[in-house]
């Protein structure tokens, strides 16, 4: 089995949103500290908008600054969203479906969205009493904030290379929306994984990432177009879902970082 150890690491703060790369991912019970732990919903069903229907979504970066949530994009001023403001106003939105308890963050951040997406729409952010967990159809049931089902997403660059071995013009990572990239030599070699370690975390691979259309909006425009799930669905898939990268669990807390080396790792 070929080396791996992490190349990067992301954070997506504002669900739906640019991904933030940074050194070392803070680990607790729901995941990687702030992931996912604001979620743009429209006003009329309180139901989340992504990419899947706002593929300008992707146009929204963000940052971690000054205890702040930093939300930019072209044309408008920067978004701060205090770290520490909370709210006493609950909300129940719709998530995949289910109901799922949230907390309003303010009515100022919630028109400049709706401004940004030209739909009115509400900010929310995930409560500290959070009591939303993984289904637990796969693996153990664990808390999360806001992800689609799981709380981190790995991914590997051998594997998006055999991607872009296969297409006219590469495609970046960003497209996948990963927590944790790894680096080996071994293309799909983490589809083989069970049980492994990062830095001061002990992780379980759950199950294949199913992926959805949001791979096909390009990052740095916005754009939509089918080339890559077009390419996956001729050598990636189950049961007619295209699979790319691995969800994970976590059954520890802690710390990873770039250059972590994966360890301990045994394959189903």
């Amino acid at each position: 089995m070929s080396e791996s150890f992490v190349k990067s690491l992301y954070i997506y703060p504002l669900k739906s949103a640019q991904g933030l790369a940074v050194d070392t991912l803070n680990i607790d019970a729901a995941g990687p500290q702030y992931d996912r732990e604001w979620m743009v919903v429209k006003k009329s069903n309180r139901s989340f908008v992504s990419q899947r229907t706002h593929p300008i979504m992707s146009q929204l970066s963000t940052d971690l600054k000054n205890q702040n949530l930093i939300v930019k994009t072209p044309g408008f001023e920067d978004l701060a969203i205090p770290l520490d403001r909370r709210s006493p106003t609950r909300l129940e939105v719709s998530l995949f479906g289910k109901t799922v308890l949230a907390e309003k963050v303010g009515a100022i951040y919630d028109q400049w969205l709706s401004d940004f997406l030209k739909t009115e729409v509400l900010l929310v952010r995930t409560p500290e009493d959070n009591q939303r967990t993984t289904s637990g159809r796969n693996g153990p049931k664990t808390s999360i904030r806001f992800p689609d089902g799981y709380p981190f997403l790995l991914t590997n660059n051998a594997t998006l290379d055999d991607l872009n071995s296969r297409l006219s013009q590469s495609v970046s990572m960003a497209r996948f929306r990963p927590n944790i990239v790894i680096e080996n030599d071994q293309a799909d070699s983490e589809d083989h994984w069970d049980r492994f370690s990062i830095g001061t975390v002990d992780f379980l691979a759950v199950k294949a990432c199913t992926r959805c259309a949001v791979i096909d909006v390009d990052p740095q425009t916005g754009k939509r177009s089918p080339t890559v799930s077009t390419a996956l669905k001729k050598y990636r898939t189950d049961d007619g879902a295209i699979l790319f990268g691995m969800n994970l669990s976590h059954t520890s807390t802690g710390t990873l970082s770039v250059g972590d080396r994966v360890e301990n790792i045994s394959e189903k």
